[in-house]
């Protein structure tokens, strides 16, 4: 692996390579300064922890802490009648293609678990709209935690949820396809495939379809009386969809947020 910290040390030439690849690097590597400086207080305050009370009950907590979330998103699983229940959602074009990309999905309740199965949407794409699997895989776990956001964030509340690898799909991308669009755009379709396909097991608990999209715009270009380029990215959100006991909201965050 190629490290940007050595032993706490910056490595100066990593650094400036990272620099030379980046738009308005001089803006933007502020935030690679401050994931380094969040990492060093999250090792901190990591480490009092086990000062405080040692490895070996730290990890006995962490396990209970899954198995809770585990246990809390069975039940609420268990609650949902047995079956397969269908949807389908749409990618508009993958930028370079004028035709729409299919996500068909397939979830099916057995017990206490979900499986979700994706094999029936679109081939890989020649545009970017291609997602690789952790998108995929994130995007379905998301989605499941907006309809049921009382199970705790950990890994034991995604052991119920059984993601069928999309292999041969655009949902499963393979070097080198290009994929720059997944985490902004095809993420918050696949949550919309999810919600589709769970409303009609769970009609009073999930909303309507929400915008479907980040609503990314970008704008760039050189300034000559500066002699610098710019670039402005934003990220705008759009409406929710309502639900059995609320209306939605005219504008909020992109259902997959950036920072949650």
């Amino acid at each position: 692996p190629v490290k940007l910290f050595k032993k706490g040390v910056l490595d100066r030439e990593i650094y400036a390579i990272i620099c030379s690849n980046i738009r308005v690097a001089d803006q933007r590597i502020g935030d690679i300064r401050a994931q380094a400086a969040a990492l060093l207080i999250g090792q901190d305050r990591l480490n009092k922890i086990l000062d405080r009370y040692g490895s070996e009950t730290v990890v006995e907590a962490i396990a209970e802490l899954r198995r809770r979330a585990a246990e809390q998103m069975r039940a609420n699983i268990s609650a949902i009648p047995d079956g397969i229940y269908r949807s389908k959602a749409f990618v508009d074009s993958d930028g370079v293609v004028n035709e729409p990309l299919t996500i068909a999905l397939a979830v099916e309740k057995h017990g206490d678990t979900l499986s979700f199965d994706f094999s029936g949407s679109s081939k890989p794409c020649t545009g970017p709209m291609n997602s690789v699997l952790a998108t995929t895989l994130s995007s379905v776990y998301l989605a499941m935690r907006h309809i049921f956001p009382d199970v705790p964030i950990s890994a034991g509340a995604f052991e119920p949820l059984i993601v069928k690898r999309p292999e041969g799909t655009f949902l499963d991308a393979k070097y080198p396809r290009p994929v720059s669009g997944c985490a902004a755009e095809v993420s918050q379709r696949i949550a919309e495939a999810v919600f589709a396909a769970m409303v009609q097991a769970l009609p009073d608990k999930v909303t309507a379809a929400p915008a479907g999209s980040s609503g990314n715009f970008a704008l760039g270009g050189n300034d000559p009386a500066r002699g610098r380029d710019y670039v402005m990215y934003q990220i705008s959100g759009g409406g929710y969809g309502g639900n059995a006991g609320h209306d939605g909201l005219s504008n909020g965050c992109s259902t997959i947020g950036i920072s949650k």
